[in-house]
């Protein structure tokens, strides 16, 4: 276990939580990012790989697209509206999934159990589940992330405590 404590979010390094994965970020580029620049949106790793590739010019093959974004026409203004229209997370060997999208998080916390929604904007610490109110935007969250879902391979190597297959939710 770590000792994170990441109060008012729910969750610790890794999780499927908010206090899981959300975590600060920084980027220098004077050429194009003006100093003192926050950014509120949601981005992925992935997306770091993408800006580099763009400012090195790489070529990106169309049959191998790549899972990020160019930050930079975020960051800088050029585009106002979110890099992503939904953060996916997958915890495959325990069978956690969630879904955000907008102030909108669906979270499956464990498998075949109800999924949890929240809403961001009013509930940073996930704590009231908001399901039973709007189930329209749980089936629309669950019915995305399964999509996408659909579209990974699951790991060859899983770990070695490992002792049974998953299913995908």
């Amino acid at each position: 276990k770590n000792a994170s404590d990441n109060a008012p979010l729910r969750g610790g390094k890794s999780d499927i939580w908010e206090g899981g994965y959300r975590v600060p970020f920084a980027a220098r580029y004077p050429h194009d990012i003006a100093a003192g620049t926050t950014f509120q949106q949601p981005v992925i790793s992935l997306d770091i790989f993408a800006t580099i590739a763009e400012l090195a010019n790489a070529p990106i093959r169309s049959d191998r697209p790549l899972d990020g974004v160019n930050l930079l026409p975020y960051l800088n203004g050029t585009k106002t509206d979110s890099p992503h229209e939904a953060i996916y997370i997958r915890k495959f060997d325990q069978q956690r999934y969630a879904i955000r999208s907008g102030n909108e998080k669906l979270v499956i916390p464990v498998a075949d159990a109800a999924p949890k929604l929240y809403d961001l904007s009013r509930d940073i610490g996930e704590t009231t589940n908001l399901a039973s109110q709007k189930a329209g935007t749980v089936d629309l969250l669950k019915e995305k992330l399964n999509a996408w879902t659909a579209e990974l391979i699951d790991p060859t190597f899983t770990g070695l405590m490992q002792k049974k297959s998953y299913q995908s939710p």
